[in-house]
């Protein structure tokens, strides 16, 4: 795709499982905006927790710290099986 200096967004398809498709929906009608709003939304606030916490290490920085937040979510969740005392923390 050819960079164009002027253009301030790109389009990107999404893809969803039915239930997580209908959570969306379910925050589009509470939020009285379009499902595309709420992902848009939702991930734009997911990058910059990712650019925050995102090491020092250049250009894979971002994905590092992206990899770590989901990581965490999958340990801490009930299904993975692992028994945690306490949650791990972001440094």
């Amino acid at each position: 795709m050819e960079e164009r200096d002027w253009v301030r967004s790109r389009p990107v398809k999404t893809m969803f499982r039915p239930g997580e498709f209908e959570d969306l929906q379910a925050i589009s009608t509470a939020w009285g905006v379009p499902v595309a709003t709420v992902v848009w939304a939702i991930v734009a606030e997911q990058v910059a927790k990712f650019r925050h916490c995102a090491p020092e290490l250049g250009e894979v920085g971002l994905s590092i710290a992206a990899a770590l937040v989901v990581l965490r979510e999958k340990v801490d969740s009930p299904q993975s099986g692992v028994p945690r005392e306490k949650p791990l923390e972001a440094d």
